[in-house]
């Protein structure tokens, strides 16, 4: 019994230091490297109106040349353009802390535990004809561990609220630096939809 409790104690002790350590750690901005690639999962669920699903299913992402490239599996490539509020190539930069979608800056680096910021931005949602002006507040709520089809992760919660005077919005983000990812996202529509992303696979082309 006390070889358990004494090796309960060192478990505990190690997740604690491991917590602290991770925690004062300032994350900078990764560096992609050519070959790079991951593969998300999609759901989308309950969006209502004239919004339609933006993705469902499998899609990979992958690095080369200075840009990320973006494909469906078993369809192929997705559209390039991010004119479109919430189209697929928005929604899957976000994973990466890039992209225009909702305002951008999903991610500031460098990351750290307490950091905060905000800002405002501008949308023309799907479906309306007139810009919605939004206001963004986003904090790193603290350490995470995280399970996905990947693996089990250790990771940065950020929590992104959006607000305006037609509705809001909670997102959800957990970036791992060891895959240089978003692992785990979801997107919560007050108006109605919710949306979520989990990192399946990452590593590099073969």
């Amino acid at each position: 019994m006390k070889t358990i409790c004494a090796s309960l104690a060192s478990t505990i002790l190690i997740l604690l230091l491991w917590a602290k350590a991770f925690g004062q750690e300032q994350i900078s901005a990764p560096a992609y490297l050519n070959g790079d690639l991951w593969q998300f999962s999609v759901k989308e669920a309950n969006f209502t109106g004239s919004t339609t699903r933006a993705l469902d299913g499998v899609y990979e992402a992958f690095y080369r040349g200075g840009k990320f490239r973006f494909s469906k599996l078993g369809a192929g490539e997705v559209e390039e353009s991010e004119s479109t509020e919430g189209s697929s190539v928005s929604i899957l930069r976000a994973m990466f802390g890039q992209g225009t979608y909702y305002g951008g800056q999903h991610l500031k680096f460098p990351l750290f535990v307490s950091q905060k910021w905000d800002f405002e931005y501008s949308i023309t949602a799907r479906g309306a004809r007139n810009k919605s002006t939004q206001h963004a507040y986003v904090q790193i709520a603290g350490i995470e561990e995280v399970t996905t089809a990947a693996g089990t992760f250790r990771t940065l919660k950020v929590l992104r609220e959006n607000t305006s005077k037609s509705g809001g919005s909670i997102f959800v983000f957990n970036y791992c630096p060891d895959t240089k990812s978003v692992v785990k996202a979801s997107f919560d529509f007050n108006q109605g939809g919710k949306r979520e992303i989990e990192l399946i696979k990452f590593g590099r082309e073969k």
